[in-house]
């Protein structure tokens, strides 16, 4: 079962990608909206009373070029994170991007990163006051999409490694978990048309 948000955006067309419930109950969702011929990222914080789900806040950001967030996390801290993607970066194609709020929605911080090729952010995770990140590169070589994971320090965002895996195909890491054994898992599929 969904929840419909008829007059969250209005005047605008957009996509929901990712939702959570923080400690306190409130609900966060994050997506895109439309922004002239093209996508912005989207975050809003709603309140949800009995059945009601009542719109406490909205941001939309980023340029009129193609943007989206794509995965929302709340942190060991009490703050969201929340995961994008821009074509707005210096990296040249579309870049990744990692934002902090706090629960106002008050931007605390950013960080971008990416290289010369396509970078596509797929979900984050926390474990041991580290962030991870997997998702989509072609920035390691590989004209097609390698898996990717990178590990950020999260007093500062400073990038610890980043590392694509080559499979011979059009990859991607959509999924990852913390491991019993406290290893990290990802998920890639190992051609993305294999028809």
């Amino acid at each position: 079962m969904g929840i419909l948000l008829v007059n969250s955006i209005p005047d605008r067309q957009g996509v929901l990608y990712d939702g959570l419930i923080d400690k306190n109950g409130n609900r966060h969702f994050c997506g895109e909206v439309k922004a002239g011929t093209d996508k912005q990222n989207f975050l809003m914080h709603a309140e949800k009373k009995d059945v009601v789900l009542t719109v406490i806040d909205r941001v939309s950001f980023g340029s009129d070029k193609n943007e989206g967030a794509v995965d929302l996390l709340q942190l060991a801290n009490g703050n969201i994170a929340l995961l994008s993607y821009t074509y707005n970066g210096a990296g040249g194609d579309s870049d990744m991007e990692l934002r902090e709020y706090n629960s106002d929605l008050q931007l605390l911080r950013v960080k971008q990163w990416g290289k010369e090729g396509y970078e596509q952010p797929e979900m984050m995770l926390e474990l041991n006051n580290q962030l991870y990140v997997c998702g989509h590169t072609t920035s390691f070589g590989d004209p097609m999409h390698d898996a990717y994971i990178a590990r950020f320090n999260l007093d500062d965002l400073s990038l610890e490694f980043e590392k694509a895996i080559k499979l011979d195909g059009h990859e991607g890491a959509d999924n990852m978990q913390a491991t019993h054994d406290g290893n990290l898992a990802i998920c890639s599929f190992a051609q993305m048309n294999p028809y």
